[in-house]
């Protein structure tokens, strides 16, 4: 597994259109820096199985910047401020199996069975009205674990 760490480094923005093709890239991190969003072109590291933005400032994120992802499974936001995460049919990492998303800035409400109930918006987003999506036959929402 290789892994490349931009942990701690105050970054504020970071953008992979100009790589090369990474291959043997598995794991690529992020951790406490001052992103305001997913770096652009990331989906272009294919191989990439897990990343983490954990302590950045991430407001809201969108599974399209991810969608050609296809072996990524594991996604950590923790300790962002995020509120929303969009998913548009056809348009995200189809492996996914886990969004981290625990110390979010999100609002949490009443109990519920001895834990608060923090609402983080996550709309699925069907290509059409007569798409399986539409028709709540959405295999990610099956597949998907949020942990918060």
């Amino acid at each position: 597994m290789a892994t490349v760490s931009f942990a701690y480094n105050r970054l504020k923005t970071v953008d992979f259109c100009q790589w090369e093709q990474v291959t043997n890239l598995t794991f690529i991190s992020f951790l406490s820096n001052e992103l305001t969003s997913v770096p652009n072109c990331i989906n272009r590291l294919t191989n990439l199985t897990a990343v983490s933005f954990m302590s950045n400032q991430l407001n809201s994120v969108t599974m399209d910047a991810f969608a050609d992802m296809d072996n990524l499974t594991s996604l950590y936001l923790s300790y962002n401020n995020i509120r929303s995460i969009t998913v548009h049919e056809g348009r995200y990492p189809k492996q996914l199996q886990q969004i981290f998303l625990r110390g979010n800035k999100h609002k949490c409400d009443n109990h519920l069975f001895g834990q608060p109930f923090c609402s983080v918006d996550i709309d699925f987003k069907p290509s059409s009205r007569t798409s399986n999506w539409s028709r709540n036959e959405n295999a990610l929402k099956r597949q998907l674990s949020i942990l918060v």
